[in-house]
């Protein structure tokens, strides 16, 4: 598989049921299991194991954890930019008094 696309098993195996299909001779549950589910279901587990594995981290940071330190670094960014403001004020209004 490509990481893109179809797996090319399960296209096979589709191709296969199509045929068995058209020539009157249909596949039974367990066959069409095997030809066509197994490989889907196999790939779906993994996918999903891939992102859970992103989701948590599995020993690194995780989306997650990633997720919650940039907004707390948000945070802090908006607390001093209103620290910075208010000493801006502040500087401001004390140069007002001693002009006036």
């Amino acid at each position: 598989m490509d990481g893109e696309g179809v797996d090319e098993g399960a296209v096979e195996g589709w191709v296969a049921t199509a045929q068995a299909t058209a020539k009157g001779t249909n596949m039974n549950e367990e066959e069409q299991y095997e030809r066509v589910c197994k490989g889907e279901f196999a790939e779906i587990g993994s996918k999903l194991d891939r992102i859970d594995s992103a989701l948590r981290g599995n020993g690194k940071p995780g989306i997650n954890t990633r997720l919650d330190r940039l907004e707390q670094d948000a945070k802090r960014i908006s607390r001093v930019v209103w620290i910075v403001c208010g000493a801006g004020v502040t500087v401001v209004g004390a140069l007002l008094v001693r002009l006036l």
